[in-house]
């Protein structure tokens, strides 16, 4: 998985998608699909992948009366459920 073949969705109900994708015929298919649960209260802003298969994701959140919160996180799709059917 490279940063440029990886993307990330909208998460949904504290469930965030990465979806690798494949240039195919001109175009892009998608290849597989995986969840990942943040941490309550920040969500995820960003991601990339690094050289051996992982992802670095980077949580973002505010509440008041605490602050910011910034969390950076290494996510394994290597051991993760193809979620393509969901």
């Amino acid at each position: 998985m490279s940063a440029a073949g990886s993307a990330y969705a909208h998460a949904r109900a504290g469930l965030a998608r990465f979806r690798t994708w494949d240039r195919h015929r001109g175009g892009f298919r998608l290849v597989v699909r995986y969840g990942y649960r943040p941490d309550t209260g920040p969500g995820v802003s960003e991601a990339t992948a690094v050289p051996d298969g992982r992802l670095l994701v980077l949580e973002r959140g505010f509440t008041a009366g605490v602050d910011n919160t910034v969390r950076l996180r290494p996510a394994d799709p290597r051991h993760a459920t193809d979620g393509s059917g969901t």
